[in-house]
């Protein structure tokens, strides 16, 4: 059997996967941890694809980072959909980018720089540096930065002499976004805000993209932000494209990005939405764990796991985070006692600055650790990617069945095909 009608068939023990997966009209579904959000995603675009949706036109898939789109690619490859000119898996900005502004450059005037090219990290902190020294002057810039990312992004669609209770902040938004034109740059949110602003505007773009794209496919929506909202609202409200949107109101981890769960409990209220869809069975976590989860998040939900016991011990640090690295230090002195290898503890911090605190009581301690952020390479080039793949078959390729599960771009056929 085929692992897409293998996947199907197991929809039968879990109801609200089952109702997700046969929507075949506008569907927003709430799943909680573990739930199997990203099966029942990637099941449903097979579905979608197999069933529904003709080449030319296709489906557009719209993810948070490049990691999550990579996510979906291999599950989608696992369920035998490779790659199509009519499958698209990208972030928003690339979405915005490849599908919304490139094709209407010659057409309409997006008031930014031709070509569009998105500054270096470097030039945006230079810009932006500038741009804070002028409005506010010297000192310490982060409490301002904060509010900046946030507003800019949540105020998408509203021109700057508009935000009457924001002067402050409007007036660095300028300084800086004039300040990256005048170098013939732009940045990732002045290509969404474009790209929005396009779609608001333009019935002919709306009618472009639901005619290439008649089902849009979301994933992690908590995490995408109040211009993603605009422009799923816009085409839903505006045209006959339909939505697949799937997320967690709790997991929302990107606030200091402009992100709010609100949004997608506001979308999940819209009557096209109803009923709505809400995955509420574990199946990574024991019911310990889910209850302790239920206490620190202090509001009820219907999360439960069939899988009982766990273990999880709650260690209070009120000295902060020199205290949270010694505690750290201790816990894994602790596992490495009973035998448990490095590569199966993770470390989890809400800030980077913490994570590099973290980092040297290790290295004092003598415990051999990994940090995720430094990596060596850029993972988004295909060649990149595709050698990561081949190092991955060159270690694992024995093991084919578990191959095709945890990487399915590591078959030997698929490695050739890419290579080919």
């Amino acid at each position: 059997m085929s692992q897409y009608y293998e996947w199907v068939q197991e929809l039968n023990g879990n109801p609200p996967q089952k109702a997700a997966f046969e929507r075949s009209t506008h569907t927003v579904v709430i799943a909680g941890p573990g739930s199997g959000k990203t099966r029942v995603l990637s099941l449903k675009i097979a579905q979608l694809l197999r069933d529904e949706i003709a080449p030319p036109r296709g489906i557009a898939c719209l993810t948070y980072t490049r990691v999550m789109a990579q996510e979906l690619e291999n599950r989608l490859y696992s369920l035998g959909i490779s790659e199509r000119p009519n499958v698209v898996i990208n972030t928003v900005h690339g979405f915005c980018l490849g599908h919304v502004l490139m094709p209407f450059s010659d057409v309409y005037d997006f008031s930014l720089p031709k070509p569009i090219r998105v500054a270096p990290s470097t030039i945006q902190s230079v810009c932006l540096d500038q741009a804070f020294s002028n409005v506010i002057g010297n000192g310490n810039f982060n409490r301002f930065k904060k509010t900046f990312i946030k507003y800019r992004r949540q105020r998408a669609d509203k021109p700057l002499d508009q935000w009457k209770d924001q002067k402050q902040i409007a007036e660095a938004i300028r300084f800086y976004e004039e300040a990256l034109f005048k170098q013939g740059f732009v940045d990732f949110d002045l290509i969404i805000q474009a790209a929005l602003r396009l779609i608001i505007s333009q019935d002919a773009v709306r009618q472009y993209l639901w005619a290439k794209f008649p089902w849009f496919a979301v994933d992690e929506y908590q995490d995408l932000g109040y211009p993603l909202y605009r422009i799923v609202t816009e085409m839903i409200n505006r045209t006959d494209v339909k939505l697949f949107a799937i997320g967690d109101p709790d997991q929302s981890i990107f606030d200091f990005a402009g992100t709010d769960p609100r949004y997608l409990i506001e979308l999940s209220r819209m009557e096209k939405m109803q009923p709505k869809v809400e995955l509420e069975l574990n199946y990574r976590s024991k019911q310990e764990i889910i209850e302790v989860a239920q206490v620190i998040l202090g509001e009820s939900r219907n999360h439960h796991s069939e899988m009982q016991g766990g273990n999880c011990k709650l260690v209070e640090c009120p000295r902060g985070i020199d205290q949270q690295a010694e505690q750290i230090v201790n816990l894994i002195s602790t596992f490495q006692r009973n035998n448990i290898p490095n590569d199966q503890i993770a470390v989890l911090h809400r800030y980077r600055d913490s994570l590099n605190v973290i980092a040297q009581a290790l290295e004092r301690s003598g415990i051999d650790y990994v940090v995720d952020k430094n990596e060596l390479y850029d993972r988004g080039m295909i060649v990149i990617r595709w050698l990561e793949d081949l190092a991955f078959w060159c270690l694992k390729g024995n093991e084919l069945e578990n191959v095709r599960i945890s990487n399915p771009r590591s078959t030997f056929d698929e490695l050739l095909n890419t290579w080919l």
